[in-house]
């Protein structure tokens, strides 16, 4: 922690720590057995998570997968899990009742490996790309994608702790759901080296896409590079990097998100924990390669908010050019206590903003009327956050991925006893089942 010292009043700023941001996506195909509690899963039990249950579990040579024939790694490919091992999952994406993908692994701090599930979530079968398993066997590979639909995504793997980097790293793409695998052109790290740690992903089709990598942190800067692909993630350019003269000031601050909604506009969320007085967004109109920060204005009926409070911005999501939402997060200067949460809506490029306040925790958004606000307490909108309805509480903390108004699936965690599960609601998030994966055949 840092003191700052400005005008008469003390502001303190948290140093940016570093984000890895997972995401996916795949295929299901047999529904899940409704619980014996009726017609409602029963919820989880408020003590906490049921534990998992242990086994010994064995692992087996990977079935064929094809890879790019510039695929010239050394090492052996990762192994793919035996089936029927039971699974511990770290991310989740569904896209129906069926189909989605996942992450996991057989204990939450194993090597990531590729899931796809056809099933509701009941079995995964392992599609792992033939990325190259770590060479010493007391390290990690973590894995962080962008999922399209039931069948496309695009993965990459990355050394647990952001590590230098010894090689180039790569970007592995499917379009069969995993069954075939094709490798990128490594990415240029040239001159920053010395730490990478992948964040978002974002995808406005599938030929145009961006990657946010975190290479350092000091003085109040999350030094960042950004690539695009114009052609589906055989290439990657590196569009924007801290060694080259920028003056939109948008390596100093933590990077929270990235959208965007064609092949040219993008944003950037970010927070700067209470260095600056604003809260902004940065938006490029050129796929990325020039940024411009854009101030928010404070909420209605408060015109020195920002001089009161740390905000924030958080969750951007582009439903077209121009036309989108953004999360703000503040905390209270005075006892740095969780302060007030806001929705900003924008259909003109942040000319103008729509303020809605939000009862906190994650925003996730289905389409511009129908979301979720996801802390220990659940809400959801379907206004797009004008009014908001209270569906339950849980007592763990949660990755959610929703079908529907009413079908989700959540990596539900307890972070006191570190227990992990995958969890389902058929009722928007009032209550919620357990389900156990396990690896099919």
């Amino acid at each position: 922690m840092e003191i700052w010292i400005k005008g008469p009043r003390i502001r303190f700023s948290i140093l940016i720590g570093m984000l890895v941001v997972l995401v996916l996506a795949c295929e299901v195909q047999r529904g899940i057995q409704p619980s014996s509690a009726g017609s409602y899963p029963a919820p989880l039990p408020q003590q906490s998570l049921l534990p998992l249950p242990s086994a010994t579990f064995t692992r087996t040579p990977p079935p064929s997968i094809t890879a790019s024939p510039t695929n010239s790694q050394a090492e052996p490919p990762i192994a793919h899990l035996s089936p029927n091992a039971e699974l511990t999952l770290t991310y989740i994406q569904m896209f129906d009742l069926n189909r989605g993908w996942a992450f996991g692994g057989l204990a939450p701090d194993s090597t990531s490996h590729v899931l796809i599930t056809n099933d509701g979530a009941v079995s995964f079968a392992d599609v792992t790309s033939p990325e190259p398993q770590p060479v010493d066997e007391n390290t990690t590979k973590r894995a962080s994608g962008y999922f399209l639909d039931g069948r496309e995504a695009w993965v990459m793997y990355s050394s647990s702790g952001g590590y230098p980097v010894s090689e180039a790293p790569i970007i592995w793409h499917t379009n069969d759901g995993g069954t075939t695998w094709s490798q990128s052109s490594p990415l240029s790290l040239t001159g920053l080296e010395e730490f990478f740690t992948p964040g978002p992903f974002a995808f406005s089709d599938r030929r145009h896409g961006w990657l946010l990598v975190h290479v350092g942190a000091g003085m109040h800067h999350d030094y960042f590079l950004l690539f695009q692909t114009t052609d589906g993630g055989s290439t990657w350019q590196r569009v924007f990097d801290p060694l080259t003269p920028d003056e939109s000031g948008l390596q100093s601050c933590e990077k929270t998100g990235l959208a965007f909604a064609d092949a040219q506009n993008g944003w950037i969320t970010r927070d700067c924990h209470g260095v600056t007085e604003e809260a902004n967004i940065a938006q490029s109109s050129d796929g990325g390669r020039t940024w411009r920060l854009l101030n928010l204005p404070p909420p209605a009926g408060k015109p020195k908010y920002f001089q009161s409070n740390f905000c924030g911005t958080y969750s951007p999501r582009l439903f077209s050019p121009g036309i989108g939402m953004v999360a703000l997060k503040c905390q209270r200067m005075e006892d740095f206590t969780q302060a007030e949460h806001f929705l900003y809506f924008t259909a003109n490029n942040g000319q103008d903003w729509q303020v809605y306040p939000y009862p906190g925790g994650d925003v996730l958004f289905l389409d511009s009327e129908l979301g979720w606000a996801l802390g220990r307490d659940i809400f959801q909108t379907r206004d797009g956050g004008e009014t908001w309805e209270k569906l339950g509480s849980v007592t763990w903390q949660g990755q959610f991925t929703f079908v529907d108004a009413l079908l989700g699936f959540a990596i539900a965690s307890n972070p006191q006893t570190g227990e992990i599960a995958l969890v389902k609601t058929v009722e928007g998030g009032k209550h919620w089942e357990i389900i156990r994966p396990v690896v099919g055949p």
